[in-house]
């Protein structure tokens, strides 16, 4: 079902229908569909690993936002754009559906995480930055 929320997302994206389409609640998402609805470049995207982490290597354009530093983390949220679709990483998928239930707990309409997180992105050939 997970799947389908995504590609409704998609279409939904494109004719400026999302509004409409879904209830508050987080989405997982496999790395296809992840990958081509953050190509979009209008998304807020978030990588909630630590700074080490981070340094190793990132998706491009995704912000840094650290969910194990739970002060900053929230003090960094609340500067987001609610309405925005959030996309959101880790380096498995446990810390981002953490991080993204809290963030559709805080009001935030459309968020995304990465199924298997950037371990899985990196083992489909998938580009990182460092």
């Amino acid at each position: 079902m997970s799947h389908l929320k995504g590609i409704l997302f998609l279409i939904g994206a494109l004719l400026g229908l999302n509004d409409h389409l879904f209830a508050q609640d987080l989405v997982n998402q496999e790395i296809a569909i992840f990958a081509t609805a953050i190509a979009q470049n209008n998304v807020q995207l978030i990588d909630v690993r630590t700074g080490p982490e981070y340094a190793e290597g990132h998706l491009e354009n995704a912000r840094l936002i650290d969910w194990k530093n739970s002060n900053n983390f929230k003090k960094a949220v609340e500067k987001l754009d609610k309405d925005k679709p959030i996309y959101v990483y880790c380096r498995s998928g446990r810390r981002s559906t953490d991080a993204g239930n809290y963030l559709v707990n805080h009001g935030f309409k459309h968020v995304f995480n990465l199924e298997g997180g950037i371990q899985l992105w990196q083992a489909k050939g998938k580009k990182i930055i460092k």
